[in-house]
């Protein structure tokens, strides 16, 4: 999401690319270099807070992560768990059961 002054640009964070879309937003080369560069961080599941500037960050030093988002499909994660004991829940206190059959 690209930064509009002091808050995130919405038609550039929703992907607008053209002129006429982003004529709006008033990014300067320096917002938009920062946002470019801050990509890496968003590929990455697990925050780390190594890289401190944008240089650090557009030569991939340690703690920038990746160029491209991990592959996350939580599908096949599931599918490929295997066997698991199936959860019983706790009745919550002063819990009764209703009589059946008065």
């Amino acid at each position: 999401m690209r930064q509009c002054g002091s808050i995130f640009h919405a038609d550039s964070h929703w992907g607008a690319t053209s002129e006429d879309e982003l004529a709006s937003c008033a990014d300067t080369a320096g917002k938009t270099r920062w946002y470019d560069a801050e990509q890496r961080l968003r590929n990455q599941v697990d925050r780390t807070y190594d890289a401190r500037t944008v240089g650090e960050l557009e030569n991939g030093s340690r703690g920038s992560s990746a160029d491209t988002p991990p592959d996350i499909d939580v599908k096949v994660v599931i599918d490929n768990m295997g066997y698991r004991v199936p959860f019983t829940p706790m009745k919550p206190p002063g819990y009764r059961e209703a009589s059946r059959g008065t």
